[in-house]
């Protein structure tokens, strides 16, 4: 379960939402959703000024790799349009911090930008359940979405287990990585590394503590860009002006080029988040830890009840990919379920003997006293 407050909160527009977000996780970056933002460039700008200069703007938006650049790109692409006197560009540009990527890509956030994510998840709801629906009837709909939802996660789950993407180059660490990355998040990887070989790595500077590298696309262009590679060799540890690590927690094709040139053959386990990785759910991180609820009866309830239920979700999971998982599953609950009731008949009678000693003694306690 998560700890504290989340690290990013990603919304739409919305004064109260931002008011009340500031209030309640003053320590959470709130930012707002770029695809909202980019949709409204058609409204807020007239025909002919979108048609020449929106690809511009976009660009400015996305791909400046400092501040100081986007605001320079900016200034120049704003003047060339002829839109300084833009209102909403205006209140936009005083609010880029909350919007434009370049000021909040050293944040983790698992590679989203938008709040598409949730309206996702929305629109999936949207189609099984609707405001006409009676509470049971809602719970009942409810309940099937979430079975079909898990199914398709099962399902992608068994690709993960049982399929692997084709290799394509002898470079060991793309035979290591296909076996710890999904097939979806291998698939990103595979394409940053066969891009890093339209790379080179130069030297720019030596420290004591710190060696920063160019690294710079074999067929230089006007629109391509070096990225700064910084590498600290006291805790053996790189990054890259991209922040593409940061961001998404992927290795970009520069960090890659530089592992390629240096001959490191096996990915570094420091650069591997498990979220991307085939075994993300090994391992249940309960909601408490029992030392810290014994002496709380009504908190070892839910803290034993957390714990049989992951390890129940994830046998139900395994057995229902195969009609023999299925069966012999079926056929061992029965058995356990009988157990249990044996076991629950058993402290019920142990209970039952407790509670009676205890009214023997009131009875008995009055007379000895005598």
């Amino acid at each position: 379960m998560p700890k504290g407050a989340p690290n990013v909160i990603i919304t739409d527009q919305d004064p109260a939402m931002a008011k009340a977000i500031a209030q309640v996780f003053p320590k959470t970056v709130h930012r707002y959703c770029l695809w909202h933002i980019l949709n409204k460039f058609p409204d807020k700008l007239n025909p002919m000024t979108f048609r020449y200069h929106y690809r511009s703007i976009k660009n400015v938006i996305q791909n400046s790799t400092t501040p100081d650049e986007f605001e320079k790109s900016w200034e120049d692409v704003i003047k060339c349009a002829n839109l300084e006197q833009n209102d909403w560009l205006s209140l936009m540009y005083e609010l880029r911090q909350k919007w434009v990527p370049i000021y909040f890509n050293h944040i983790f956030c698992a590679g989203m930008s938008s709040s598409q994510r949730s309206e996702s998840s929305h629109a999936f709801f949207k189609r099984y359940v609707s405001n006409k629906n009676s509470l049971i009837d809602f719970i009942t709909r409810f309940n099937r979405a979430l079975r079909h939802q898990r199914h398709n996660e099962l399902v992608v789950d068994h690709i993960d287990v049982n399929e692997h993407p084709k290799i394509k180059t002898n470079w060991p660490m793309e035979a290591q990585m296909v076996k710890v990355y999904t097939k979806k998040k291998y698939v990103e990887f595979q394409s940053e590394m066969c891009e890093s070989h339209g790379y080179y790595v130069q030297q720019v500077s030596v420290g004591p503590e710190l060696v920063v590298y160019n690294v710079m696309n074999f067929q230089t262009c006007s629109s391509s860009k070096s990225r700064a590679l910084t590498h600290n060799k006291q805790l053996d540890y790189i990054s890259c002006s991209c922040m593409e690590f940061e961001f998404e927690g992927m290795p970009c094709r520069h960090m890659l080029a530089f592992f390629r040139i240096n001959q490191v053959f096996q990915f570094p386990d420091k650069y591997i988040l498990k979220r991307w990785t085939r075994d993300a759910k090994v391992g249940a991180i309960y909601a408490m830890a029992e030392q810290n609820v014994i002496d709380d009866p009504k908190m070892c309830l839910m803290s034993r009840h957390s714990r049989l239920s992951y390890k129940a979700s994830v046998v139900i999971d395994d057995a229902s990919l195969t009609d023999e998982g299925t069966n012999f599953l079926d056929e061992q609950l029965d058995y356990i379920l009988k157990k249990i009731k044996e076991l629950t008949l058993v402290d019920h009678s142990a209970m039952e003997v407790k509670r009676r000693q205890s009214w023997m003694g009131y009875l008995v306690l009055p007379i000895l006293l005598k």
